[in-house]
């Protein structure tokens, strides 16, 4: 089990404290107890929320006609026939890193990537789940409880969102990459007002220098270690699980370039597609906007790219 300090830097270089892109703005939960609202940025989505419609429940379509293509169990689950599964827009979400420390990332870390997708026509959005307001450390499972009902909202606002339900695809950097592969692999820590019913877990991951195992935040979350350290995708490796790639740093010293080597052999080993693209030289956070002429971030979205039109993508 990895004890580095996983997710404890800052990024290097990247992005602004605002968004370059227009953006669409919806909330989509609030922090638990209700308190503070948190927002889905969306970059590229339809006319009606461009012109200033919000999502309300009204216009929620019904888990019965939004099936996921998995379960949250991991397990496959097939669509309902006569559903709007294919139709619409693929859509990917992005989850920035740094969330559980002091050193905090925000949405608008991914903008460029997702605005690249959105003029693919993917829906692209850039997923707010710590509250800007906090200070300090973030507990992770608050975080991952946010993760699961933003894809849970995406899922069951397809029709407005003008959304395939079957093919929304999650990216995530260092805590968010964490965060993506719970989504997709960790069950439980929802919050306590999702519909269960409607999957949170995504039909593709991409995940940028991503933590796997929560061995390392156990220290820094003493009141919530007993729960955390069930959290671990690494204790979570199963058969039918999204196909996966991975963006790694053979310099990384947050998370070691072995650590996902080996994990990624295991989800292979029990019959997944999972895929680690290495970066000779690289340390956390090369792929960022503005990081080494931006040589890494072009590569990670031409692989990206790849990857998704090989499963449909595009």
């Amino acid at each position: 089990m990895c004890k580095c300090n996983v997710w404890l830097s800052t990024y290097i270089g990247g992005v602004e404290n605002m968004f370059d892109y227009p953006v669409q703005e919806q909330v989509y939960a609030t922090t638990i107890g209700g308190q503070e609202p948190l927002r889905l940025f969306i970059v590229g989505g339809p006319a009606e929320l461009a012109s200033g419609r919000e999502v309300s429940e009204a216009s929620e379509v019904s888990t019965a006609s939004t099936p996921s293509a998995f379960s949250e169990a991991g397990e496959a689950s097939p669509c309902s026939p006569g559903s709007m599964a294919r139709q619409g827009r693929p859509a990917i979400l992005f989850f920035h890193g740094a969330g559980f420390t002091t050193h905090k990332k925000r949405p608008e870390q991914f903008q460029h990537h997702a605005a690249h997708f959105a003029s693919l026509r993917f829906v692209a959005i850039c997923v707010e789940y710590r509250p800007p307001s906090r200070e300090g450390l973030f507990s992770p499972l608050e975080s991952l409880s946010h993760a699961k009902s933003a894809v849970r909202w995406v899922r069951s606002n397809a029709s407005v969102l003008q959304v395939n339900p079957d093919k929304i695809a999650l990216a995530g950097a260092s805590a968010g990459g964490y965060l993506s592969l719970c989504c997709a692999m960790v069950p439980g820590f929802s919050n306590a007002t999702d519909d269960l019913a409607v999957s949170c877990v995504p039909d593709a991951l991409v995940i940028f220098n991503g933590g796997v195992d929560a061995e390392a935040l156990l220290p820094l979350f003493p009141l919530e270690a007993a729960n955390l350290a069930t959290a671990s995708p690494l204790l979570h490796v199963q058969g039918g699980l999204p196909p996966s790639l991975f963006f790694h740093g053979t310099e990384d010293a947050n998370i070691p370039h072995a650590t996902i080597q080996t994990f990624t052999e295991h989800m292979r080993l029990v019959g997944n597609e999972s895929t680690i693209s290495t970066f000779a030289g690289m340390g956390h956070g090369f792929f960022n906007y503005g990081s080494h002429d931006n040589v890494p971030y072009q590569r990670t979205l031409e692989e990206s790219e790849h990857f998704l039109k090989h499963h449909g993508f595009l």
